[in-house]
C-alpha cells in the first residue's frame, strides 16, 4: 500500500508511525504490528496475518472475510497515519484534496484485495474517516501521539510488543 503523502522529514515519519500505533489500538489490532524502524525503507513491519491473501485450506467465504477485515484495518491505518501527521504534527486538518487521495488509494486497495466497488468502499471510508477525525481531535490523543513519536525518534527501532506496552502505559 503506497502512502498518499510522501514523508517530509524524520519527525513526519515518527508521527505517521504514532498514528499507525494509535490506529491499531482503535481497531483492536495491536497484535498485527511486528516492528517499527524509521531508518528502514519499510518503516512499519506487520505480522504475516496482516498480509493474508487467502489459503486453499479454508473456504472461499472465510478467506474473503479475512481479507475484508484486513482491508478495513489497512484503511484505518492509512487514515490514522495521515491524521496524525496533518492534525497533530501540522496542527491542521485533512483537506478535501488529501481526503480524496486517501479515498482513491483505498478504492484501488479495496478492489485489489476484495473486489469491492466504489459504492462499497466509500461508505466504509466515510465512517472510518469520521470516527478517526473525532479520535484525533481529542486533546489526550494529541499528547499521546506526541509521546509515541518522540519515543520512536529517540529509539529508532521498536518492536510491536514494546509499542503495545507503550500504549498500555500511556494516559488515555
Amino acid at each position: 500500500m503506497t502512502p498518499p503523502m510522501e514523508y517530509r522529514s524524520e519527525i513526519d515519519k515518527c508521527y505517521s508511525l504514532a498514528g499507525i500505533a494509535l490506529g491499531l489500538m482503535v481497531f483492536d489490532a495491536k497484535d498485527l504490528l511486528s516492528l517499527v524502524d524509521i531508518d528502514s525503507e519499510q518503516i512499519a513491519i506487520f505480522t504475516p496475518q496482516f498480509y493474508f491473501e487467502g489459503n486453499p485450506r479454508i473456504s472461499a467465504k472465510d478467506s474473503w472475510q479475512a481479507r475484508y477485515a484486513n482491508f478495513q484495518i489497512k484503511m484505518g491505518l492509512a487514515i490514522a497515519s495521515t491524521m496524525s501527521r496533518k492534525m497533530i504534527l501540522d496542527h491542521g486538518e485533512v483537506d478535501k484534496k488529501l481526503r480524496r487521495r486517501l479515498l482513491d488509494a483505498m478504492l484501488i486497495e479495496g478492489n485489489a484485495c476484495c473486489q469491492l466497488d466504489e459504492d462499497e468502499v466509500e461508505p466504509l471510508f466515510d465512517r472510518e474517516f469520521a470516527h478517526l477525525v473525532n479520535f484525533f481531535s481529542r486533546g489526550n490523543v494529541r499528547k499521546v501521539a506526541a509521546q509515541i513519536a518522540q519515543t520512536i525518534q529517540q529509539r529508532r527501532t521498536i518492536s510491536g510488543g514494546e509499542i503495545c506496552d507503550m500504549l498500555a502505559n500511556l494516559d488515555f
